[in-house]
């Protein structure tokens, strides 16, 4: 199991009468309206909302704007099983007005995470080369280039290559440390063996792993390697919450012989950064 510790969970505090109407898409309209992606989840007693850490003060700043009060809960005042399973159960409520009057809610912020299937990390994709015509062979530096004497190793450094010197890149791999975070909001296609195409619902998250080139990711849902490309995505199928975190590393070989790995991008994907070496890209 991968936890994805920076997503914060919304709680509707107390419990909620059955006849209770409207909670979900008023509290969730509000988010929208702010541009806050979230996965809501109803349970027997109450409504809890998942959303990006990184949006929590937007997410309450929209709910206070819509007239509900918003408390933070930290995990000293619930217990571990209550904050993953069923927390903060005797909370007081703030009971829904009936009628044409507005509906005002305490919505509690609570400390937990939300726990999603994901690849064992770091996930290392090799051989990799991440971007359209992406290439091997002869490449020469830009600048100067530290050259490590192991894949990830960033204390020592076992040579220089200077700006202008040409050298062999003999292969590479990318080391994807923490995953991208898309979540679907209306139905898109992924890729699974041999090119066979399935249907992604609303509500489900991919998470992006290395960047392939012309939009194409490798990406994990559903407990499993997919593949989903950034044109299938149009303009609103999806709300991306972050772009992964990777190290794209290269194998390299001197003119003298001499071998080691440098740290050629650490950025979104190559295609997003100036490379500092020129004969990487085939497309010039």
């Amino acid at each position: 199991m991968l936890t994805l510790a920076d997503f914060r969970g919304l709680r509707v505090a107390g419990t909620l009468p059955l006849t209770s109407v409207g909670i979900i898409a008023k509290l969730s309209g509000a988010l929208a309206d702010a541009g806050v992606a979230l996965l809501p989840i109803a349970t027997h007693d109450t409504d809890h909302f998942f959303i990006p850490d990184s949006d929590l003060e937007r997410a309450r700043a929209a709910l206070q704007s819509a007239g509900h009060s918003v408390t933070s809960v930290t995990q000293a005042r619930l217990a571990p099983a209550q904050v993953a399973c069923h927390p903060c159960a005797t909370c007081p409520l703030e009971e829904p007005r009936s009628g044409s009057e507005p509906m005002s809610l305490r919505v509690l912020a609570l400390a937990g995470v939300l726990p999603v299937s994901g690849p064992r990390l770091p996930y290392v994709a090799n051989p990799a080369c991440p971007f359209e015509c992406c290439q091997y062979g002869r490449w020469t530096a830009r600048v100067s280039l530290r050259v490590r004497p192991r894949i990830r190793e960033l204390r020592d450094v076992a040579f220089t290559i200077a700006a202008g010197d040409s050298f062999t890149a003999l292969e590479g791999e990318v080391w994807v440390n923490r995953p991208g975070l898309v979540m679907v909001q209306r139905r898109i296609p992924i890729y699974e063996g041999e090119g066979a195409q399935t249907m992604l619902a609303p509500g489900a998250r991919l998470l992006l792993l290395d960047y392939l080139g012309e939009g194409g990711w490798n990406a994990w849902t559903r407990g499993r390697r997919v593949g989903t490309n950034q044109e299938d995505w149009g303009d609103s199928l999806v709300q991306v919450v972050r772009w992964p975190d990777f190290e794209w590393w290269v194998h390299v070989r001197t003119l003298d012989g001499r071998t080691g790995w440098i740290l050629v991008t650490d950025s979104r994907s190559p295609e997003d950064s100036v490379l500092p070496v020129d004969g990487a890209d085939g497309c010039g």
